[in-house]
C-alpha cells in the first residue's frame, strides 16, 4: 500500500508488549486462498426428486469497510491533535485550579497551533503489520423434501468460524497488575492507569493508541426449518406460502460497528477492553419465527396484480448490562460488563448507600432489581456477558400491493409500470383489540445495547490504594468515594 506521513515521535516510543510502530507504514500484501466444495445428490431416481441433499464447504474472504484501513492516514498524530484542559478539583469536588476559561476562538488560527513541525498528542490509529484481510470459514448442509401436491420441506444447518475476523486493540494504555475487585472470583478484570507515552523513556506523543488485529475466535451455527408450495394450477393458482423457523447463536469478539478505531474499541462492552473476549454479536437470534404469503391475479396479459403479507415473530435486539462508570481505569464509561451480586455478603464491603438510608436499603432496591430480570436472576454470582441480554418478542406484519401494466414493443419485448403500496409494520397501525400491543418494539435508547436502570446508574468501581472498588448505588451522579 501507499507508504504515509510518518511521526518520529511516535515511532520512537515504547507500547505495551514492547511493540513498537510506525503509522507511515501499512502491512505488506499477503496472499490468500479460497478453496471451496460443494454437492448436490439425489438419492432416489425418482422422476419427481422427492428427495435432494445439498451442501458444501469452503474460505469465504472479502475486503473489510476501507475506513477501518484508513484510520491510520487519518489519525496519525500529525494531521489532528488534541488540546486537553480539566479543571483540578479537591476530594470534596472543590476548583482548586481551572484553566478553561482561557479557551476559546479568537479569531487568530494561530492560536493553538503547535510549533512548526512538531505533532501534537493524539489518540493513534495503527494496524498489525501481521494484519489480513477477513476470511470466513463456512460449511452447510441441507436435505430437501418434495411430498404431496408440491409441498417442499427443508431442513439446514450452516457453521461458520472466523479466520481473520477484526478486533481493536488499545496498545497505548498501561495495564498494571492490579485487578478490580468487584465480587467476582478470580482475577477478571484488569486495572489500566493512565497512557504508556506518559511512561518513563517515551515522549508523551499519544493518549490512545488502537490497532486493528486479527482475531479467529468468533462462530455461529444455525439451524432453519421450512416448508413452502407454489400453486401452479386449480382456484389457488397464483398463491405461494413459505414458512420457516430458525434457532441458534453467533459469537465474536467485536461487532464492529464503528468507522472509528477508538469508538470500535471503546464501545464494546467487555471485562477487558483489550482482551479477545467471545460474547454474543448484535445480530444473534435464538429464535425466529417468519410466514410469508404472496398471490397474484393475472388479469389479462398486459396487467396483473400481485398481493404480499409477511409476518415475523422475533427477538428484536441484543443488549448488556454495564456499569454507569469506569469500573477499570481505562478513562471509558458504560463499556464495563458488570458483576451480577449473587447475595449481599459479596458487595457488603463495596457497597454504599447513597441517597438510600443505609445500605441495606441499597442492598434490597438493588437485589429486588436482579429478581425482576430474567436475564440477571439466572445470572447470579457471574459477570454479565456482552450482548446477554435480549429484548422480548416482537411481532410484525408487512403489507404489499402493487399492480404491473406490461407494454408490448413490436419486437416482442415488453417494458413493465409498476405501482406499489407498502405498509411495514401493518399491526402497529392497527392497535385494536387484542392486537394493540403487537408491532411495538422495546429499546434501551439510542446508541449502542447496553442496559442502566435506577438502581444501577452511579454504581462505579474504582480501585482505591486498598485495592478494592467501591460501588454507590442508587445515586443521582457517580461519585468517588
Amino acid at each position: 500500500m501507499t507508504d504515509l506521513q510518518s511521526n518520529d515521535k511516535v515511532a520512537a516510543e515504547t507500547y505495551r508488549d514492547g511493540i513498537k510502530i510506525d503509522v507511515s507504514k501499512y502491512p505488506n500484501a499477503k496472499p490468500q486462498f479460497s478453496p471451496r466444495f460443494g454437492f448436490n445428490y439425489k438419492p432416489f431416481d425418482d422422476e419427481n426428486g422427492s428427495l435432494q441433499i445439498r451442501g458444501g464447504t469452503g474460505l469465504f474472504t472479502g475486503t473489510p469497510p476501507y475506513v477501518w484501513i484508513s484510520n491510520q492516514a487519518g489519525n496519525n498524530g500529525v494531521l489532528f491533535g488534541d488540546l486537553n484542559v480539566r479543571a483540578v478539583k479537591d476530594k470534596n469536588d472543590n476548583i482548586i485550579s481551572d484553566g478553561r476559561p482561557s479557551l476559546g476562538f479568537t479569531g487568530n488560527m494561530d492560536t493553538y497551533k503547535p510549533a512548526e513541525g512538531s505533532a501534537t498528542r493524539s489518540d493513534i490509529a495503527i494496524t498489525d503489520p501481521d494484519f489480513k484481510y477477513p476470511s470466513l470459514w463456512k460449511s452447510n448442509i441441507a436435505a430437501d423434501y418434495k411430498f404431496g401436491d408440491g409441498w417442499v420441506a427443508t431442513i439446514e444447518l450452516l457453521y461458520s468460524k472466523d479466520i481473520n475476523a477484526i478486533y481493536h486493540d488499545n496498545i497505548g494504555l498501561y495495564r498494571t497488575e492490579q485487578f478490580v475487585n468487584d465480587g467476582g472470583a478470580g482475577n477478571a478484570r484488569p486495572y489500566y492507569n493512565g497512557y504508556y507515552s506518559d511512561r518513563e523513556g517515551n515522549q508523551k506523543a499519544a493518549n490512545h493508541v488502537v490497532m486493528l488485529r486479527n482475531t479467529s475466535k468468533g462462530h455461529s451455527l444455525y439451524t432453519t426449518f421450512q416448508l413452502q408450495k407454489n400453486f401452479v394450477d386449480g382456484i389457488l393458482k397464483g398463491l405461494y406460502l413459505n414458512g420457516s423457523y430458525s434457532f441458534g447463536q453467533s459469537r465474536g469478539v467485536t461487532d464492529g460497528t464503528s468507522s472509528v478505531a477508538t469508538s470500535a474499541w471503546k464501545y464494546r462492552a467487555a471485562l477487558d477492553g483489550n482482551a479477545e473476549e467471545v460474547g454474543y454479536t448484535a445480530g444473534s437470534f435464538d429464535g425466529r419465527l417468519l410466514l410469508s404469503a404472496s398471490y397474484t391475479a393475472n388479469w389479462s396479459k398486459y396487467a396483473a396484480t400481485s398481493f404480499g403479507l409477511i409476518y415475523q415473530r422475533y427477538r428484536p435486539f441484543r443488549y448488556s448490562y454495564c456499569y454507569n462508570g469506569d469500573a477499570n481505569g481505562d478513562s471509558q464509561f458504560s463499556n464495563d460488563l458488570m458483576y451480577i451480586p449473587a447475595n449481599f455478603d459479596e458487595v457488603k464491603d463495596h457497597l454504599l448507600p447513597g441517597d438510600f438510608d443505609s445500605q441495606e436499603d441499597a442492598w434490597k432496591a438493588m437485589n429486588a432489581f436482579i429478581e425482576q430480570d430474567p436475564y440477571l436472576s439466572k445470572h447470579r454470582g457471574e459477570y454479565a456477558e456482552r450482548n446477554g441480554a435480549v429484548a422480548p418478542f416482537a411481532n410484525q406484519l408487512d403489507l404489499s400491493v402493487s399492480h404491473d401494466i406490461k407494454i408490448y414493443q413490436k419486437n416482442g419485448r415488453s417494458h413493465t409500470l409498476r405501482f406499489s403500496f407498502n405498509i411495514a409494520n401493518f399491526l402497529n397501525l392497527c392497535r385494536i383489540g387484542s392486537f394493540s400491543s403487537y408491532g411495538c418494539r422495546s429499546s434501551p435508547g439510542a446508541g449502542f445495547p447496553r442496559w442502566s436502570s435506577a438502581f444501577f446508574r452511579g454504581i462505579r468501581g474504582r480501585l482505591r490504594r486498598s485495592d478494592w472498588p467501591r460501588f454507590y448505588a442508587g445515586s443521582k451522579s457517580p461519585s468517588r468515594r
